[in-house]
């Protein structure tokens, strides 16, 4: 309970961007123990550039590397504005079929944790080295603006607990990020207006 005090308040405390990604990024490490936490931001076209990170060193950084739009296709971000988060304890482990009660009616695992991974992204984890998976969408002025990305060499079972402090540390830290960007976009118009004041009065 003290470390998510102390988390909560550093995140309220940021003044700036980049120093509320980084707590962001270091407060999910400390929480999950995966050995890569990134910032995932979407551009206006959903290319990806991520622009925060917390790594183990020996794993090297993809610090403000960038991603075209299909590495996270439009049905996997429509996925996101659902269910908020996706986590894959072990992308290599065998798929195991869920069977309803009525076999001519599909099941809907659209909310569901137990979701298969499909070839496509299980190829595209094992290109990365990547056994274990945890993702929670950050979705900001009713929009998918980005995504908290985490990452294990190894299988990881992460309690379904703690991805839900996870998600609430989302939550918080969307709440801090809305406030930054909208105290920013004031400040830059006030300049704007100075500028143009003194431009006429000179």
């Amino acid at each position: 309970a003290r470390q998510l005090a102390e988390i909560y308040t550093g995140l309220r405390q940021a003044r700036y961007v980049d120093v509320l990604n980084q707590l962001l990024t270091d407060s999910f490490k400390q929480l999950t123990g995966l050995a890569r936490v990134m910032i995932y931001r979407f551009d206006e076209e959903w290319n990806g550039e991520v622009i925060a990170e917390t790594v183990e060193p020996s794993l090297g950084s993809y610090l403000h590397l960038h991603y075209p739009a299909a590495d996270i296709p439009a049905i996997a971000r429509k996925l996101y504005e659902v269910n908020p988060w996706r986590y894959i304890q072990d992308a290599a482990a065998a798929k195991v079929d869920i069977v309803g009660l009525d076999p001519t009616h599909p099941l809907d695992l659209t909310l569901a944790d137990l979701r298969s991974v499909s070839p496509m992204h299980v190829q595209y984890l094992v290109n990365m080295h990547v056994r274990s998976s945890f993702s929670i969408a950050i979705r900001l002025f009713d929009k998918l603006w980005g995504l908290v990305v985490c990452h294990n060499p190894a299988p990881t079972a992460l309690p379904r607990s703690i991805r839900s402090l996870c998600y609430d540390l989302v939550i918080k830290y969307r709440f801090c990020l809305s406030e930054i960007i909208t105290r920013e976009n004031i400040s830059r118009l006030d300049n704007h207006h100075r500028f143009v004041r003194g431009f006429f009065q000179a």
